[in-house]
């Protein structure tokens, strides 16, 4: 990824937008389909299977958000297809 913007918007609630390697920005959301410069994160206990997950519609690569207790991450995902 190029860049990860952050903006608090609350005590534990975080607004995210990640820049692609290729300089696409509006990540999709890939449950929800929905295509934004604001994704919302929230630290906690949260389980892996609600974890966001964003894809580029330009060139595919996909990036996971992973809220913990203090801090996320932001981290590259594995092709669907099984190409990196």
């Amino acid at each position: 990824m190029k860049s990860i913007r952050i903006q608090p918007v609350g005590p534990a609630t975080f607004q995210i937008d990640v820049v692609c390697d290729c300089g696409a920005n509006a990540l999709a959301n890939e449950k929800t389909g929905e295509r934004s410069l604001r994704h919302e994160v929230v630290l906690g206990d949260v389980p892996e299977e609600t974890h966001a997950i964003l894809f580029c519609e330009r060139c595919g690569k996909r990036y996971r958000l992973h809220p913990q207790w203090s801090h996320f991450h932001v981290s590259d995902e594995p092709a669907t297809d099984g190409k990196e």
